[in-house]
């Protein structure tokens, strides 16, 4: 669940430093500084793009290991998009605490050879 998390949090940042540079830069003589924020939009369009991918990858493996279908939960994120990542985070993540959760109806069975009722006589 760690990395569908950090997956999670890395596309938001990187869709809201996206928000704050616009990639409309002001076409004046090429400076140092906007270069630098070039090239810094262009290393958050990297990183948001493997964040999408780490995020894919972890939402399969977490789906794999609950018995559920990987490919059904990717392609419903993807074509919930673009509010599917959030949607399927907080589905997975009750799913996975579900699933740890201790069941309490289940019966925890005695060692063997241990009597029920230590005072009684058979």
């Amino acid at each position: 669940m760690q990395g569908l998390t950090w997956s999670l949090v890395t596309i938001v940042l990187s869709v809201a430093l996206l928000l704050i540079f616009p990639n409309k830069l002001p076409p004046v003589k090429e400076t140092f500084g906007s270069l630098v924020l070039h090239w810094f939009e262009g290393l958050d369009i990297v990183a948001f793009f493997v964040s999408i991918l780490s995020y894919y990858i972890s939402l399969g493996m977490l789906a794999k290991r609950l018995g559920r279908r990987w490919l059904l939960w990717c392609g419903l994120t993807i074509a919930s998009a673009p509010f599917g990542f959030l949607v399927s985070y907080f589905w997975m993540k009750n799913l996975v605490e579900d699933a740890s959760a201790p069941a309490d109806e289940q019966a925890v069975p005695s060692p063997v050879g241990s009597d029920v009722n230590p005072g009684s006589k058979p």
